[in-house]
C-alpha cells in the first residue's frame, strides 16, 4: 500500500505533469483510477490519453513519445526495471535498458500499465498475477513487454486501450473488442470464467458468439468493462454486483448486455452517448440534453460515495442524471468530457 506522503506526492506530481502535457497537446484526456480517456476515439485516431492516474501510480506520454511513472512500484508498475518507489517521474523502459518510445496512449490499472505505440501494438509492464500483461504467463515484468497473440505473434491493429483494476481490453481496427486479464466474473466478456493470459474476444451476446463490432470506445472498471458502440449505445459485461451493467439488474453476465434507459423492464436502451469513462464499480457517460441538446451527464452502478451525481448516496441499477445542485434539480449541463474514478467523478 502506498503511504501517504507517496500519495500526497503522486498527486501533486499529477497536476504538475496536467500542466506540462496541456502545453504540448492542448487539453489531453485524462483517465484516473480505474476511469478512461474520455472522448470516444475514431478508428485509428489518436484520441486517446496521454496522461493516466492508476490507484497507486500515474504515467504520462512525453511530447517526444516516451513514457515516464511515478508512485508505487512493488510489482514494476513504473516500468524503469526496478520495484522503487519513486516520489518524481522515471522513464519507462524495455528489456533491453532502452527507453520505450513511440508511444501514442497511456492506460493504469490498479498495479499494471499499458502503453499503445505508433505501431499500433500494445506493450504492458506491472503486475501480472491475473495475467492482466497479456504476454502469455504470470510473470510480473518491470520492463515494458509485448501483448501477444495465442500464437506467439504481436497484438496488432490496435487503436485504443483501457486497463481495468486487473484486466486489460483493446480495440481493433477490425473493429472488434479483445481482452485479456482476470475474467473471474466474465469481465473478458467471452462467455467463459477462465482468465486468460493472451487477448480473447468479446462475443457479441451470450446467443450469439461472433465478435461483438461496431464499437468505437471501451472502458473498464474493476472486474467489469463497458463499450460505446457506433450507434450511440452502451454495452456492458462482467461484475454486476453494484449495478455497475447498468441493465437493471444485478446479476453478473459473461458477455454484453445493453445498458437500459429507465428500468430492466424497459424495453428502450439509453441512446446518444457520445463518451463513457468506468469508474471501481459506476459508469458514467456524456449525452445531448433532450430539450435543449445541451450536453449533461449520467451515471450508474455503485453510489455510496455520491459519485454518481446525483445527490443521492444510493446504487443505481440504470442511467440517473448528474445534477447541477441540491437546490436545482436540472441536468448538469455544457460538459465536454467525463472521468469515473475509484470512489467519484469529475467533469469538464
Amino acid at each position: 500500500m502506498a503511504t501517504p506522503r507517496l500519495r500526497a506526492t503522486l498527486i501533486l506530481g499529477l497536476l504538475a505533469a496536467a500542466l506540462v502535457v496541456a502545453a504540448p497537446f492542448g487539453l489531453a484526456p485524462v483517465r484516473t483510477a480505474f476511469g478512461d480517456a474520455s472522448e470516444a476515439p475514431s478508428p485509428g485516431s489518436a484520441n486517446q490519453a496521454r496522461l493516466s492516474a492508476g490507484y497507486y501510480h500515474a504515467c504520462l506520454v512525453t511530447p517526444s513519445g516516451q513514457v515516464q511513472c511515478w508512485g508505487h512500484n512493488y510489482y514494476g508498475s513504473l516500468g524503469d526495471g526496478t520495484t522503487t518507489q519513486r516520489t518524481s517521474p522515471v522513464y519507462v523502459k524495455n528489456a533491453d535498458g532502452s527507453l520505450l518510445s513511440n508511444v501514442t496512449a497511456i492506460t493504469t490499472g490498479m498495479y499494471h500499465t499499458c502503453a499503445l505505440t505508433s505501431a499500433q501494438e500494445v506493450k504492458c509492464w506491472g503486475r501480472n498475477a491475473s495475467r492482466q500483461l497479456g504476454d502469455g504467463t504470470t510473470d510480473d515484468s518491470s520492463f515494458s513487454i509485448y501483448v501477444k497473440n495465442s500464437d506467439g505473434s504481436n497484438l496488432g491493429s490496435v487503436t485504443a486501450i483501457s486497463a481495468g483494476e486487473s484486466h486489460t481490453c483493446a480495440l481493433t481496427t477490425s473493429p472488434r473488442v479483445v481482452c485479456w486479464g482476470a475474467n473471474d466474473f466474465g469481465a473478458l466478456g467471452n462467455t467463459s470464467t477462465t482468465s486468460a493470459s493472451t487477448p480473447v474476444e468479446v462475443h457479441t451476446s451470450a446467443s450469439d458468439p461472433n465478435p461483438l463490432t461496431g464499437v468505437i470506445a471501451i472502458s473498464t472498471g474493476k472486474r467489469f468493462t463497458c463499450a460505446l458502440t457506433e450507434t450511440t449505445r452502451v454495452k456492458c459485461w462482467g461484475r454486476n454486483d453494484e449495478r455497475q451493467l447498468g441493465n437493471g439488474t444485478r446479476d453478473d453476465s459473461l458477455t454484453p448486455v445493453d445498458v437500459k434507459k429507465t428500468s430492466a423492464s424497459d424495453p428502450n436502451l439509453l441512446t446518444g452517448v457520445t463518451a463513457i469513462s468506468s469508474g471501481q464499480a459506476h459508469t458514467c457517460v456524456l449525452t445531448p440534453d433532450v430539450l435543449t441538446s445541451d450536453q449533461t451527464a449520467k451515471c450508474w452502478g455503485i453510489g455510496n460515495s455520491r459519485q454518481l451525481g446525483d445527490y443521492m448516496n444510493s446504487d443505481r441499477t440504470t442511467p440517473v442524471d448528474v445534477k447541477t445542485s441540491p437546490s436545482d434539480p436540472n441536468p448538469l449541463g455544457g460538459l465536454t468530457a467525463i472521468s469515473a474514478g475509484g470512489a467519484h467523478t469529475c467533469a469538464l
